[in-house]
């Protein structure tokens, strides 16, 4: 016979097993295995901001710092934290940063900050130079509808002046007046 006897890790009983699964099977059933794992990977901890004692069963990807006794402590904890919370990008490069567990995006905080008010409806905020983590004021307008793709001519050219005179070029005049007929709708000195 290739079967030998062991006894179950959970509760304590005698049984058999095939002498080739000796090392594999440590319990006597299914429901003796899941309490075996269940009790090898029960945490005894206390709570991060009440300090009662609790269990929990820990799985492998749920490995923190704090650990709380129920949502309250967790939210209330969450209120109480007062650390400063970093700036992040989203993948196509708008910057936010998680508050109350919410995505909020710096531009939109700008604006309602220059408006002093929350923004609402369809309002939405446009990057006239088109870099979305450039959120200066002046970078910034309000747009009561969805915007297209893309910019206006008038401010990618304004953008590229702004930017060649940051680094010491001198623009010349036939560029300021196509800048100024396309942004203020005026017909640009060139092209007349």
């Amino acid at each position: 016979m290739n079967s030998i006897n062991k006894s179950c890790l959970n509760c304590g009983n005698q049984f058999s097993v095939k002498k080739s699964h000796e090392d594999r099977v440590h319990n006597c059933s299914k429901q003796c295995g899941y309490e075996t794992r269940k009790k090898r990977h029960l945490v005894k901890t206390k709570c991060a901001h009440c300090d009662k004692e609790f269990s929990f069963t820990r799985s492998s990807r749920r490995k923190q710092e704090k650990y709380y006794c129920s949502l309250s402590c967790s939210t209330k904890n969450a209120k109480n934290n007062l650390a400063p919370v970093e700036w992040k990008f989203t993948p196509d490069g708008y910057v936010y940063k998680n508050i109350g567990g919410k995505k909020v995006f710096q531009h939109r905080l700008v604006m309602e900050e220059k408006l002093g008010r929350k923004l609402v409806g369809d309002e939405n905020v446009h990057h006239k130079n088109g870099d979305k983590k450039d959120n200066r004021i002046e970078n910034l307008e309000l747009w009561l509808h969805r915007q297209p793709k893309g910019q206006r001519m008038g401010d990618r050219l304004l953008a590229a002046k702004m930017l060649l005179e940051e680094h010491g070029y001198v623009v010349h005049e036939p560029l300021i007046g196509l800048v100024d007929g396309l942004l203020y709708g005026a017909v640009p000195p060139v092209l007349n």
